[in-house]
């Protein structure tokens, strides 16, 4: 029998604990469009032995559950997608990148928009927490 351990752990070298400021927002437009976004970027630096880390994004849902609940005062939520793209990513998605000299960057948009939970719109705290975990290989 042959065993090879390996340390497959990255280590995350910027981002691992972002806050996203939105400023103001102001709510006569966000009503119909919902407001700008905001990035969050994660860089991880890697071994030589990983070549894919793949990424797992949860909080928790709002009454649409592809949107994310904010836990302050203001009747908003949170859509998250994969930066640059349209995929929208929702409680529980997991996706992959590959490793490339040893590093690998990943990146979430996040923009604001009413909440589908209440029918007023109300001005208030902002408080909506996501995480990431990550899985080697």
């Amino acid at each position: 029998m042959s065993i090879t351990i390996r340390d497959d752990t990255c280590t995350i070298e910027s981002g691992a604990s972002t806050t996203l400021d939105f400023g103001k927002v102001d709510m006569t437009g966000f009503r119909t469009e919902g407001g700008e976004y905001k990035r969050a970027t994660i860089k991880l630096t890697c071994p030589d032995t990983t070549t894919r880390v793949t990424a797992t994004l949860t909080g928790t849902p709002d009454a649409n559950t592809r949107l994310f609940k904010n836990a302050g005062t203001a009747t908003v939520s949170a859509r998250a997608y994969k930066a640059g793209t349209v995929t929208q990513l929702s409680n529980g998605t997991s996706w992959g990148l590959n490793v490339l000299n040893k590093a690998v960057t990943f990146e979430v948009d996040v923009q604001l928009l009413p909440s589908k939970e209440s029918a007023q719109m109300q001005a208030g705290s902002i408080q909506i927490p996501l995480s990431i975990t990550f899985s080697y290989s």
